[in-house]
């Protein structure tokens, strides 16, 4: 079970980990740790990190990679309807270095499992300059898996590829 908020305007991605990305039925879904809510936040009011969240992505007209300045354009209809624009990060758990993708599309949504927790400390599923690892391995790489929750291939269909940063 999941919590969902449509067009999130509070979701800061800068200082979460993503390390794969799920694309079918013209949607992406990207699991994060450590995902940075703002203030004003509709889930606790306050500044705080999730541990574990999905940021999708539905009916993706293009998306712009960042490191690759290069831009993958995918348009789902003859008829461009109205899209919105994100900018979000993307990477920095295998991989240091993140990019930015620039994603246009016809909807947002923001979902939280149930047994996510929320935090004013951050989420770090690996040992940074700044802070120490705080997750178990276990959970975490079986997040960052191919294998996604059967509730979520309602969004993504059973038929996806999947892409890591």
């Amino acid at each position: 079970m999941y919590k969902r908020y449509n067009k999130p305007t509070f979701v800061n991605t800068a200082e979460a980990y993503s390390d794969i990305a799920f694309f079918g039925r013209n949607s992406l879904l990207i699991p994060y740790i450590n995902i940075d809510l703002m203030p004003g936040n509709p889930i606790v009011e306050k500044q705080s990190s999730v541990d574990f969240s999905y940021y999708l992505f539905v009916n993706v007209n293009s998306i712009f990679i960042g490191s690759l300045n290069q831009e993958i354009s995918l348009i789902y209809s003859k008829q461009k309807k109205s899209s919105l624009i994100n900018y979000i990060g993307f990477g920095g758990f295998r991989n240091t270095e993140g990019t930015e993708l620039k994603i246009e599309c016809e909807d947002s949504v923001f979902l939280i499992p149930l047994t996510s927790k929320i935090s004013k400390a951050p989420f770090t599923p690996l040992n940074t300059p700044n802070f120490k690892c705080n997750k178990e391995k276990q959970p975490v790489e079986t997040f960052f898996s191919e294998d996604i929750p059967s509730e979520l291939r309602d969004y993504i269909g059973e038929e996806f590829y999947y892409f890591r940063a």
